[in-house]
C-alpha cells in the first residue's frame, strides 16, 4: 500500500485495537512566571489555569481513536478523583473502557506538571509502582480475556511504563492469549520487562531503553544501531524493530535490512506523549500494509506535530493527512 492509493485517508477505518498497559492522568497547572520566590531560588507561578488529559496507555488509545480505529482500553485505576476524571475523558472520546480494573489498594497514576510562561518548570508524580498483587493480577487477566472475547480485536498494543500493571507472568499469559486468537501485537517497552515481549510484530523502544537493555550506550548511528538490532533479534525475534532517536529520527530494522528516517524539523514545545503518537501511527500503518519506510516518515510527521504543542496531545487522521500531503508536495517541488 502507498499513500497515493488511499486518497483522503491514511488508515483503514474501524480496525479494532485493544490497548493494554499503564494508564495515567496528566495534570497541568499553568500561569505566568516573572520572579523568583523569596523563600528559595525557585520560580513563582501566578496561577491562570489548570486542566487534565489522559496519559500513558490512555493517550495511545485516544491517538488510535482519532486516527479512525475502534478502541478498547485495559488498565488499572484507583477508586479516586483522578480515576474518575480519566475514565470520564476516555469514555467521552468514544473509547471502550470495559477492560479497566479499579483497585481499592492503588491510586491512579498522576503526572502533575507546573508550567510557567508555557514552559515546564516542575513535575510531581503520584504513583504506586509495586507489582500487582495476586488478586489484582487475576482481575487484569480476566478483564483482558473478557474484553478480547466481546470486542474481538485485530490488534493488541502493550504500553508498558513500569508502573506495576504489566509483570513477567501477566505479559506471558497475555501474549499467549494474543497468539491463540491470532492478533497483531505491538509493544512500547520500558526497562524491567524489556525482553519478556517475545516474537511480537512491532517492538518500539526509545534509544535510552534500547541502550539500557543491551547493557551499553548505543549511539544514534546506523552502524551501532544495526549491531544492537542484531543482538536484540537473537534474544526476542520481533517482526519489526523501531527505535525512536529523538531529534535524530527513527531507526527501523526487520533483522535483515535497516535504515534511519530523519526527524522532521520543528520548533519543540513539549515532547510529552510523542512516543504514544508514534506507536499508534506505526501500529495502524504497519497493520494496514503500508511499507515501513513510508510509515516511518509518517511517524516523524506525527511526532513533530504533537511536539509543537504544549502538553500531552493526540493527533487526528485529517490533521495528519494534511501534513502528509504538504510534505509530499514539498518533496516534489524541491
Amino acid at each position: 500500500m502507498t499513500f497515493e492509493k488511499n486518497p483522503g485517508k491514511i488508515f483503514p477505518q474501524s480496525v479494532r485495537v485493544l490497548v493494554v498497559g499503564d494508564v495515567m492522568l496528566d495534570r497541568y497547572i499553568c500561569g505566568k512566571s516573572d520572579r523568583l520566590s523569596p523563600e528559595a531560588p525557585v520560580p513563582v507561578v501566578d496561577f491562570e489555569d489548570e486542566y487534565a488529559r489522559p496519559g500513558g496507555a490512555a493517550n495511545v488509545a485516544l491517538n488510535l481513536k482519532n486516527l479512525g480505529a475502534e478502541v478498547a482500553l485495559c488498565g488499572l485505576c484507583g477508586k479516586d478523583k483522578a480515576g474518575k476524571i480519566l475514565t470520564a475523558q476516555v469514555l467521552e472520546n468514544g473509547v471502550n473502557i470495559e477492560g479497566l480494573v479499579f483497585s481499592d489498594n492503588r491510586n491512579t497514576t498522576e503526572k502533575i506538571r507546573v508550567l510557567g510562561n508555557g514552559k515546564q518548570l516542575l513535575r510531581v508524580d503520584k504513583e504506586n509502582t509495586a507489582p500487582l498483587n495476586p488478586t489484582e493480577q487475576k482481575e487484569v487477566i480476566a478483564a483482558v480475556e473478557k474484553i478480547s472475547n466481546e470486542f474481538s480485536p485485530a490488534v493488541v498494543i502493550f504500553q508498558d511504563y513500569n508502573k506495576g500493571f504489566l509483570n513477567e507472568a501477566t505479559i506471558f499469559k497475555l501474549l499467549t492469549l494474543c497468539r491463540n486468537i491470532g492478533v497483531y501485537t505491538a509493544v512500547d517497552p520500558k526497562f524491567e520487562n524489556f525482553f519478556q515481549y517475545q516474537k511480537v510484530d512491532l517492538f518500539k523502544p526509545n534509544l535510552k531503553e534500547f541502550s539500557i537493555a543491551l547493557g551499553r550506550d548505543v549511539s544514534a548511528t546506523e552502524t551501532d544501531l544495526k549491531r544492537g538490532a542484531g543482538e536484540l533479534f537473537k534474544k526476542m525475534n520481533p517482526g519489526l524493530l523501531m527505535v525512536t532517536l529523538g531529534k535524530q529520527g527513527i531507526f527501523v530494522s526487520n533483522g535483515d535490512e535497516q535504515f534511519i528516517c530523519p526527524a522532521v524539523e520543528t520548533e519543540i514545545e513539549d515532547v510529552s506523549g510523542a512516543g504514544d503518537t508514534v506507536l499508534a501511527v506505526a501500529t495502524l500503518g504497519l497493520y494496514a500494509g503500508i511499507e515501513p519506510s513510508q510509515i516511518t516518515e509518517l511517524c516523524n510527521l506525527a511526532a513533530a506535530e504533537v511536539c509543537s504543542e504544549a502538553g500531552v496531545v493526540s493527533i487526528g487522521q485529517d490533521q495528519l493527512f494534511k501534513k502528509m500531503k504538504a510534505s509530499m508536495a514539498s518533496k516534489r517541488s524541491g
